[in-house]
């Protein structure tokens, strides 16, 4: 079975992804808060190592931390190419670049001004170490708001002064400029005219990968794709149009257990031991679609809404609040392990409630108006040969975008 052919089966739906974008997001979650647990032992390894700058280019050890940190930078890896296999669906749909940029910024910026007036009114003052005239004639706390547009900035004054990721409010927020050069380059395509044309994508796309591999292979500290534990944001970029492509080349892609498992084995070998690593977009990308292609019913009947992008805005001021919280108490004085069982249960079950509420509040109602001001057409561009043989083109539901 092909790409296509799954997604004609399942009504031009990935029937994973949903249960894909929950699982990335709480394992995400999971990580920022052993981040923030560790953060100021893990700098002062890292330095006395001198390997802040190297990242990976560093050889792994056999140790549990370096055979798992592929899986950890997958998170934000598989979240970039989920987003451009789906952006990519949206993109044909909407017909124009006017409206594509207004269904994304429909999804985007409503949720992301609540998350950030939410943070800088009401937990700001609360926890701040200042006093409400000092904190709300700082510069930081007008400057914070540049968050609601994607101007981002970390930190309100005199909050989390004290964590062990000191002042950082919403460390989350870094992916939302690669997302936005994301948006930028498919609108570019877009009035360009050769957002149809899947050869000319793929040859820009071999060509741009060429050069990423040349560059490391010359100086794979310099140009390396991986930073300790996340894709730096140009290969995240990258990693976006792999799914763009995959979207693209639905029905070439053929779907094999047996390929999804070597898939997953080849991607952690490139990794672990720094081989070609701009390349390993492709077996992850893979991974991703494969995953998408399966179904898990037992899920889309427990959790029929995506809180998704509401547990990634609002999980890692949850974070630190409770660390904040809980940092003077005996809690604070447990074993860091200890304090892990106990922050991350407590952290996803409130990004969860606070997710559920952003859902039916703020980003469902901002998707109702995607009739209004950016309403969809059906896709009939030739994109695929399933297209040409008359077929539907793949169609994205928006609230998946």
């Amino acid at each position: 079975m092909t790409l296509r052919e799954a997604l004609d089966r399942n009504g031009n739906i990935g029937p994973g992804f949903h249960l894909m974008r929950h699982v990335l997001a709480l394992a995400i979650v999971l990580f920022h808060c052993r981040q923030a647990l560790w953060w100021a032992d893990s700098a002062l390894l890292l330095e006395s190592q001198g390997t802040i700058n190297v990242g990976l280019s560093r050889p792994s050890e056999f140790n549990l931390e370096d055979i798992v940190r592929p899986a950890i930078h997958s998170l934000v890896g598989i979240f970039f190419a989920l987003s451009g296999f789906l952006v990519a669906g949206s993109a044909l749909r909407t017909g124009s670049t006017g409206r594509f940029l207004t269904n994304r910024a429909l999804r985007i910026f409503p949720a992301l001004g609540v998350e950030t007036l939410l943070s800088a009114l009401i937990l700001g003052p609360i926890v701040t170490s200042l006093t409400f005239g000092a904190y709300f004639s700082n510069p930081e706390f007008f400057r914070y708001f540049g968050n609601m547009i994607g101007w981002v900035y970390y930190f309100l004054p005199g909050v989390f002064l004290d964590n062990p990721l000191p002042r950082t409010v919403n460390g989350q927020l870094w992916t939302l400029q690669p997302e936005f050069w994301c948006y930028a380059l498919m609108a570019g395509c877009m009035a360009a005219g050769i957002v149809h044309k899947r050869g000319w994508l793929l040859i820009a796309g071999i060509a741009a990968l060429t050069i990423m591999t040349a560059l490391y292979l010359l100086d794979p500290v310099h140009f390396d794709a991986k930073g300790e534990n996340m894709f730096l944001p140009w290969y995240i970029v990258a990693l976006f149009w792999f799914g763009v492509i995959y979207y693209l080349y639905a029905d070439r892609v053929p779907l094999r257990l047996w390929l999804f498992l070597m898939a997953g084995a080849t991607y952690w070998a490139m990794m672990f031991f720094n081989i070609v690593v701009p390349l390993a977009g492709i077996p992850l990308g893979y991974m991703m679609v494969y995953i998408g292609m399966t179904a898990f019913p037992w899920w889309d009947r427990l959790v029929k809404s995506d809180y998704s992008y509401g547990i990634y805005l609002y999980h890692f001021p949850l974070v630190q609040t409770l660390i904040w919280v809980f940092a003077p108490t005996s809690i604070g004085e447990l074993s860091k392990p200890v304090q892990l069982m106990l922050l991350f249960p407590a952290t996803m079950m409130l990004s969860i409630m606070f997710a559920a509420a952003s859902w039916r509040l703020i980003e469902k109602p901002a998707l109702g108006l995607r009739q209004v001001f950016a309403p969809t057409k059906a896709v009939t561009g030739r994109v695929t040969p399933a297209s040409k043989r008359g077929k539907s083109a793949v169609v994205v539901p928006d609230e998946q975008v």
